[in-house]
């Protein structure tokens, strides 16, 4: 039987030690305890005040940390959401119709075009104007896409790897910035559900107006029927297991508009007070007026767990 290495004196272990004193016993006979912590999710770092995107609300920082601004060519043009230290969620559209829709070009293969923004609330802020300095909130985190996955069955989802060479492992996690939880595989989320919406895009159907500053809304869940009948009224067959339906049928509710694809729809635990990432929103109305009832579309996630947390090695 071989013999164990004797343990290295502490004031080996790193130069600050030697400025400590060190004791076979505490004085006080109180005894320090480490204990490991499970990475959370979901969860806010910042106290926030809940208020109630075409007529949103302005967000205050931290309030919604896994919401990410997705960039072609250094240019906005998606929501994201944070799901992992270097990974992101977005709607495969985005990816694939990033220069306005024009075909023939598999963006995949040239993920370096894309940039994700996470921790901030004005995407047109640099980094230099919100240095962090003491007492204030950490700042904004950019990072180069490395891989995207597109989902096997052409639902409209995409899965972001981050290009954290030369940056530790991705994303800092602070107040600002913090993964959403993923959902389990097949979840439900019932029309009761307490759900949200945030992104940066257009506040009117004439698309020349966006917001700088992220905006937020409550969001209405659909049942699976109605979800359905929705579609068949408008002619349109819908795949209830990749899309789920979201709005509100009263005029003047909120909506996506262009610029908010990609983003999340994220529904709030009401067992573990957790945020889960229901949906990314795919498809809303096409004028994004707030004159008129809306249904909003967006792509399921809780169907595609499995594949997602198989693509991240989880």
């Amino acid at each position: 039987m071989g013999t164990f290495p004797r343990p290295r004196p502490l004031s080996t272990l790193h130069p600050a030690v030697r400025f400590l004193h060190t004791s076979d016993a505490c004085q006080t006979n109180e005894v320090i305890q480490l204990s490991c912590k499970q990475l959370t999710c979901g969860e806010r770092q910042v106290q926030i005040m809940d208020s109630l995107i075409a007529s949103g609300g302005l967000v205050a920082p931290g309030k919604w940390p896994w919401v990410a601004s997705l960039s072609y060519m250094d240019r906005p043009i998606c929501g994201a959401v944070v799901v992992g230290q270097r990974w992101v969620m977005t709607a495969a559209h985005c990816i694939m119709q990033a220069l306005n829709g024009r075909s023939g070009v598999d963006f995949t293969k040239v993920p370096f075009y894309f940039s994700v923004k996470a921790g901030v609330n004005n995407i047109f802020t640099s980094d230099a104007d919100t240095a962090k300095e003491p007492g204030t909130l950490a700042g904004p985190q950019v990072f180069r896409v490395a891989n995207i996955s597109l989902h096997p069955d052409n639902w409209d989802l995409a899965l972001l790897e981050l290009n954290a060479t030369g940056k530790a492992e991705g994303f800092e996690f602070t107040e600002l910035v913090q993964p959403i939880c993923l959902p389990s595989q097949g979840e439900e989320f019932p029309a009761s559900s307490r759900c949200y919406i945030a992104g940066w895009g257009s506040l009117n159907w004439f698309h020349d107006t966006t917001s700088h500053v992220l905006r937020d809304a409550r969001m209405s869940v659909w049942s699976e029927l109605r979800c359905k009948n929705a579609g068949l009224y408008r002619g349109i067959v819908l795949d209830t297991k990749s899309t789920l339906c979201g709005g509100f049928l009263y005029s003047g509710a909120p909506r996506p508009c262009k610029g908010d694809s990609g983003g999340p729809l994220m529904c709030l635990d009401l067992r573990s007070r957790r945020y889960k990432l229901a949906g990314i929103i795919s498809q809303g109305d096409g004028d994004c007026s707030i004159a008129r009832p809306n249904k909003v579309s967006f792509a399921q996630v809780a169907m595609a767990t499995g594949w997602i947390k198989h693509i991240m090695g989880d």
